[in-house]
């Protein structure tokens, strides 16, 4: 995702593609800590988790990885009331990040404009 870095990103709730998936995908046996993982990441490149991931993960934790082999019940109250929480949350904690990056570019921004005038 690093050469995105510069580029714009929106999200799209949508089907683009499908993927097969084995049983010894990783993918297909996602945990708490995977989905954690991918939420932390996408959060540091593009500064929010979409509210699909939170759902994911909230379904995980809930009902374990069925949803990833599309053997999964319809999510609950239960499920739907925990994806919000968990998308709040993830996106509150790790904000912190993204303003010490925003000021780490700034900074960086201006000692270039500082060379470049004198």
């Amino acid at each position: 995702m690093r050469w995105q870095e510069n580029v714009p990103f929106y999200f799209y709730d949508d089907y683009f593609s499908l993927s097969r998936l084995h049983d010894d995908a990783i993918t297909a046996n996602a945990d708490r800590k995977l989905l954690r993982g991918i939420c932390e990441t996408v959060h540091q490149y593009y500064g929010v988790v979409p509210f699909s991931w939170a759902f994911k993960y909230a379904h995980t934790i809930e009902r374990g990885a069925a949803w990833t082999r599309g053997e999964a019940l319809a999510p609950g109250v239960k499920v739907q009331l925990l994806a919000r929480w968990y998308w709040i949350v993830m996106n509150l904690r790790w904000s912190p990040r993204l303003a010490s990056r925003a000021m780490r570019s700034f900074m960086t921004w201006a000692a270039q404009a500082r060379r470049i005038a004198a």
